[in-house]
């Protein structure tokens, strides 16, 4: 899966590492242009369209290491389903400073339609705790369901030992909303994606949870699996201005003020919208 992003930002410890049976992968005949090596060792070589989850990260103004930190992550929790190279989009794709969120998101999202079962939208400041991605791949493809993290825990950069995941699972749980939201490739069709009307950041993340239980999609909590947030530097496009206009969006949704948005398609190419689902 090709990479959203300029992947030169990428340390040379991550796009070097061995690929099966201490051999490098890079220069593979599979490979499409500008697939990184990061995350080659733990991806089964198979065609297109047959990957069991695909992952999706917006890195807007962010630093090479945090990005790296977090594709070391997803290395070092050894999944066991076919993972598809990971979808980071980045300034160069959206732009900086970034406008909209949501867009961003959905960007990834509909690049990975085709060619991943489940996909999950995170965020570029965590770090993935060993059998989450398994767990989400299993669960996401009973049906209807949104395995989500309405919590998460919280570490400074400073303390963290990846070791130490048992210990992580006694630090206090901090809302988390947008940091993992795993479904079937079907299920964000349905559901239609992230709601593009939030402009910068904020409450795009809980107004996909009301629509999920709007139409029907279980929130699947998994607070039992230590998945942290990584405290760091601030990012520079987030706007108090445009968080409380959000909010204020939000509610107006939620008292019923705009009912097309559970009609509304966001991943349909032509932005159309569409009837809405039977029960």
């Amino acid at each position: 899966m090709v990479t959203v992003g300029h992947l030169e930002r990428w340390p040379e410890r991550l796009r070097s590492l061995p690929g099966e049976h201490g051999k490098q992968h890079r220069g593979s005949s599979d490979r499409l242009p500008g697939m990184s090596d990061a995350l080659l060792p733990v991806c089964r070589k198979i065609p297109m369209a047959n990957y069991e989850l695909g992952i999706v990260a917006v890195a807007v103004d962010i630093a090479s290491d945090t990005i790296a930190r977090f594709v070391e992550s997803v290395r070092q929790s050894v999944p066991t389903v076919s993972l598809a190279e990971p979808c980071i989009v980045t300034e160069k794709d959206v732009g900086s400073p970034l406008q909209n969120l949501a867009a961003a998101k959905n960007l990834g999202v509909k690049k990975l339609l085709d060619s991943c079962q489940t996909i999950v939208c995170t965020d570029i400041d965590i770090l993935v705790p060993p059998e989450l991605i398994d767990h989400t791949s299993r669960t996401a493809s009973r049906g209807r369901v949104n395995v989500a993290a309405c919590y998460c825990r919280r570490l400074c950069v400073d303390d963290i030992e990846p070791t130490r995941w048992r210990d992580w699972k006694g630090l206090p749980l901090r809302p988390g909303w947008g940091a993992w939201n795993g479904m079937s490739a079907r299920t964000w069709l349905s559901l239609g994606g992230w709601n593009e009307c939030f402009q910068g950041w904020g409450y795009e993340d809980k107004e996909l949870h009301w629509r999920c239980k709007q139409k029907g999609i279980e929130i699947h909590d998994i607070r039992q699996f230590p998945l942290i947030n990584v405290k760091g530097k601030q990012r520079s496009w987030r706007n108090q201005t445009a968080t409380a206009r959000n909010k204020k969006l939000y509610e107006d949704i939620k008292d019923g003020q705009h009912p097309s948005v559970l009609t509304r398609n966001w991943l349909d190419p032509a932005g159309r919208q569409r009837q809405p689902d039977r029960p």
